[in-house]
C-alpha cells in the first residue's frame, strides 16, 4: 500500500509528530498550573459555534454570552488546550473565546515560562509546516495524519500575557480583504466558470448568467479588477497600560494578566453586520465574486 508521504522525507513527519505531542503536553501542563493558581478575576465572552453548514456564509449577527462564574473560568482555561472542533462544528471557522484571566503578579514567575514554552512550540510547528517544500495537499495530509481532527489555526495561535495592564476593551473588527486581478485573466476565469455550473443549476441556465458578467467586466476601462471580499467578523481588544502605548490584539483566546492591581474590562458586545444600504459598503460589479473597479 502506497502512503501519501511516500517519496517525502520522513524527517518532517517525525518532527511534526514530536512537536504536536510536545504542544499537547505543554498545553496541559499550562492548564494545570493556571487551574491551581489564584485567579483574581475571570471574564469569558462565549461566542456561538459556526456549524459546518454555516461556514460558507458571513454572520449577520453574533450574540455574545458573558460569563464570570465558575463555568466561564473553566471555559476560558480550557481554550488553551482546545485544538479540535466539537462534533458538527466547522473546521473552516475555528473556535474563538475572547476573555481575561487575571492572576497575582507573583504567579508570573512560574506560569510565564510555561506560556513561553507553549508559544515557542506553536511557532516551531508553524514554521516547520509553512516553510516546508510540501504542497498544500501534502501539508493537509501531514497534519491530518499526525493530528487527526485538529485545526491548524488552533495549533498556531499564540497565547498573549501581560502585566501593568490598565484597561482591556473588547470590540469587533469587520474588515475587507482586497486583491487586484488582471482584467484579461479574470475574464478567462469567468469563461472557465461558465463551463462549471453550481450544483442544482444546469449549464444552459448558468452560461447566460456568466456571459452577462463577462460583458460587464469587458466594458471596464481599467486593466485591473479589484476583489474586495468581506472578512468574517473578528473579536479584537485594545489593551492600555500604565507605562506603555495601547496595543491592539486579536482576541481569539483569553488574555492572561499578571497583576495585583484591579483592571478595567470593557465587554464584548453582540455583533451586528452593517446594513446593505450603508454608503461605505462597496458597489460590486459582480456580487458573487466581490468584484469591483
Amino acid at each position: 500500500m502506497i502512503s501519501w508521504y511516500d517519496g517525502i522525507e520522513m524527517d518532517i513527519v517525525t518532527e511534526t509528530k514530536l512537536l504536536y505531542a510536545k504542544l499537547v503536553e505543554e498545553s496541559q501542563e499550562l492548564f494545570d498550573a493556571l487551574s491551581q493558581a489564584e485567579c483574581l478575576r475571570h471574564d469569558c465572552f462565549i461566542l456561538p459555534p459556526t456549524l459546518a453548514e454555516q461556514e460558507s456564509s458571513a454572520a449577520e449577527f453574533i450574540p455574545v454570552e458573558y460569563r464570570n462564574d465558575y463555568h466561564g473560568k473553566v471555559k476560558a482555561l480550557g481554550a488553551f488546550t482546545k485544538f479540535k472542533p466539537d462534533a458538527g462544528h466547522s473546521f473552516k471557522a475555528p473556535f474563538r473565546l475572547p476573555g481575561v484571566l487575571q492572576f497575582r503578579a507573583q504567579a508570573a514567575n512560574d506560569i510565564a515560562p510555561l506560556i513561553d514554552c507553549v508559544n515557542f512550540t506553536k511557532a516551531a510547528l508553524k514554521t516547520l509546516i509553512t516553510q516546508s517544500k510540501l504542497n498544500a495537499t501534502e501539508k493537509h495530509e501531514l497534519l491530518r495524519t499526525v493530528a487527526p481532527g485538529s485545526i491548524t489555526l488552533l495549533m498556531y495561535r499564540q497565547i498573549n500575557y501581560f502585566s501593568d495592564v490598565k484597561t482591556i476593551g473588547f470590540t469587533w473588527s469587520n474588515k475587507f480583504s482586497t486583491k487586484v486581478k488582471d482584467k484579461v485573466e479574470f475574464i478567462e476565469y469567468l469563461k472557465g466558470s461558465a463551463q462549471n455550473p453550481p450544483t442544482g443549476i444546469t449549464r444552459s441556465e448558468w452560461e447566460p448568467f456568466v456571459q452577462k458578467e463577462i460583458k460587464l467586466i469587458s466594458e471596464v476601462k481599467s486593466d485591473t479588477i479589484k476583489i474586495k471580499r468581506p472578512l468574517p467578523a473578528a473579536p479584537m481588544a485594545n489593551i492600555s497600560f500604565h507605562s506603555e502605548k495601547t496595543k491592539l490584539r486579536h482576541a481569539h483566546l483569553p488574555f492572561i494578566v499578571f497583576s495585583d492591581d484591579a483592571i478595567k474590562v470593557k465587554p464584548l458586545n453582540d455583533f451586528l453586520a452593517a446594513k446593505n444600504n450603508r454608503a461605505d459598503l462597496p458597489s460590486y460589479l459582480i456580487n458573487r465574486l466581490y468584484a469591483l473597479v
